[in-house]
């Protein structure tokens, strides 16, 4: 059968002389692996269209009996060309990326998480400042999206004193650092902790403009980590933040 979907370009692998191994997060279909014939030919019929981070309209021939599709053409449906020129910006879209791929399971159609990546995507594109903000924002509304949204209180932040609070990883709550504290929680500063709230409450847009200190960035990315890993058992230290990493000692 033929299917016909938007895509975006999660990751890709050489296969044979030729072709590629191509992992998309569909509309229609959620994750589907599929075939690229000739992919890395010269003439190709694909062109760049298979990048990662790629927004394409995809058309394949699907057997449900199969684990990998064929691809049969790709059309570019938004050029997103500043992702690829700015080191940072690269960095921030494959982590975003490489998180829907740990968590999505195969042929799981996820409409709202694509929707996210998209405008996630196409935000870093275009934004000129605060561009780690993007990335928690796409992470905190990931664990929205999947049932795990931080019970955060107002009253309970404003609460926070100068000698900081707790982060309850179960709950995603935030509680001052004299509040009785029941299963796994991680200590933080009254910054980190504000700024978390902030981050999780507020739209996109707001977040474009919201300064973080490089410590409480640290630190906020620190709880953002430790709350995934806790709701998402898949989830392995992050591939390209390694190699940001070992590229930035």
């Amino acid at each position: 059968m033929i299917q016909k979907s938007e895509a975006i370009v999660l990751r890709r692998m050489n296969y044979g002389e030729t072709s590629q191994i191509i992992t998309l997060f569909t509309r229609k279909k959620g994750k589907v692996a599929v075939l690229a014939k000739g992919s890395r030919m010269i003439k190709s019929r694909f062109g760049a269209n298979l990048e990662p981070l790629s927004y394409i309209q995809a058309v394949y021939y699907h057997k449900p009996t199969r684990d990998l599709q064929t691809l049969s053409e790709t059309t570019r449906l938004l050029p997103l060309p500043c992702l690829l020129r700015h080191p940072e910006k690269i960095g921030l879209a494959f982590q975003m990326v490489e998180l829907v791929d740990a968590i999505s399971e195969v042929e799981a159609v996820n409409i709202p998480v694509f929707n996210l990546l998209l405008e996630a995507l196409a935000t870093l594109n275009d934004a000129t400042q605060h561009l780690q903000n993007i990335l928690f924002y796409f992470e905190l509304k990931i664990a929205i999206l999947f049932g795990f949204s931080p019970h955060i209180k107002k009253q309970e932040v404003e609460a926070i004193a100068n000698d900081g609070g707790w982060f309850l990883l179960e709950s995603g709550a935030i509680l001052p650092a004299v509040a009785p504290i029941q299963g796994t929680a991680k200590r933080a500063g009254r910054a980190a902790l504000r700024a978390l709230a902030t981050l999780t409450l507020s739209p996109l847009e707001t977040l474009l403009h919201f300064s973080l200190e490089p410590s409480t960035q640290n630190e906020v990315r620190q709880l953002i980590d430790a709350y995934l890993a806790h709701h998402f058992e898949e989830l392995r230290r992050s591939r390209t933040r390694h190699v940001l990493a070992q590229m930035n000692p």
